[in-house]
């Protein structure tokens, strides 16, 4: 029997304004970075399904979680388990209504991790 698809949800704060969202696949993952002390970063193929190399926006959509400083690990653990969840459609984080994914606590000390913010390129 196929899986069915997952769908990501995020968007910025101001979505009827100047914000964006977007929903992206989970088959279109390309990967994450942690770019800073407390930002991590995910890319998706583009909506199209495209990954132009050599674009002026890296050919990919890139969903950038504002959270917890350090919290990279626990962020990253909360979107796998997102993507690999039974189907369906999936809130990573809806920033006009301060609705964010559940992140797991760290271990080292006990600390709850928390998305603050979602940056969105589609």
């Amino acid at each position: 029997m196929a899986m069915k698809e997952v769908f990501l949800y995020a968007s910025e704060a101001a979505v009827a304004g100047t914000g964006t969202s977007g929903v992206y696949k989970a088959s279109d993952f390309l990967g994450a970075e942690a770019n800073a002390a407390g930002t991590t970063q995910f890319f998706f193929k583009k909506s199209d399904g495209t990954k132009a190399l050599g674009a002026s926006d890296g050919g990919k959509a890139t969903l950038q979680l504002t959270h917890t400083t350090d919290g990279h690990i626990e962020v990253m653990k909360a979107m796998a388990m997102l993507m690999n969840s039974p189907g369906g459609f999936k809130i990573v984080a809806d920033e006009a209504n301060s609705i964010f994914m559940a992140c797991p606590n760290r271990p080292v000390d006990s600390a709850a991790i928390t998305i603050t913010e979602a940056d969105v390129t589609v």
